[in-house]
């Protein structure tokens, strides 16, 4: 009987923030992936602050961070440097995967834009979600499942009972699992990997 997991030998690289992207590569790790995040010098990811931001309850550990960040090495890098991108191709060249969340515009300033990093391998599963798509008006802007999903596509309003504001707690944990990641691995008889995308919603 066999103990690897189905990931077992899969590397990936998650260059993102909050939950919706570090939740796929989360998934990918319990089931035996090699991951390895990336975060910026500094504070890093600006999840690990929100288990003390109210109304978390007090708990002795960062339980919303191991939500979304069990199971990964990490890696401090400053993308801006010249040295950054540097080892940010030596980890794209490493990796079968890469997971990112960062707003377009943003993620071409540090190298993550999908014709940059396939140019630097050309087999690599590029996966990354948007609030607002890949086209239209808003689609450099950043997206929360709160604005982006919730508030925008009207289904906060649903949730809030006659004569009171909609609610923001309890029903936004849903959509952290359907932003939780997408990836399209490709056409296996050509050996090229290509961008699985998700967005929160649709622009015309």
């Amino acid at each position: 009987m066999t103990t690897e997991s189905i990931f077992s030998g899969l590397k990936v690289v998650e260059i993102a923030s909050f939950i919706a992207a570090p939740a796929a590569a989360t998934m990918l790790s319990d089931f035996g992936a090699d991951v390895i995040k990336v975060e910026p010098p500094g504070m890093g990811d600006p999840q690990r602050l929100l288990s003390s931001v109210p109304p978390s309850p007090a708990a002795l550990g960062n339980y919303s961070w191991h939500l979304a960040n069990r199971n990964k090495r990490g890696m401090s890098i400053n993308l801006k440097s010249e040295g950054g991108t540097q080892i940010l191709r030596r980890l794209v060249e490493w990796a079968d995967v890469l997971i990112t969340n960062f707003p377009h515009g943003t993620r071409e300033g540090l190298h993550l834009g999908y014709e940059e990093v396939s140019s630097w391998n050309p087999r690599i599963i590029y996966a990354d979600i948007t609030g607002f798509g890949d086209a239209g008006p808003d689609a450099k802007l950043p997206g929360f499942d709160l604005t982006a999903f919730w508030s925008r596509s009207g289904l906060l309003a649903s949730t809030r009972d006659a004569g009171v504001s909609p609610r923001t707690d309890g029903t936004r944990c849903q959509c952290r699992h359907l932003a939780a990641g997408d990836g399209r691995v490709g056409d296996g008889n050509a050996g090229v990997g290509g961008p699985g995308r998700r967005q929160a919603v649709r622009t015309q």
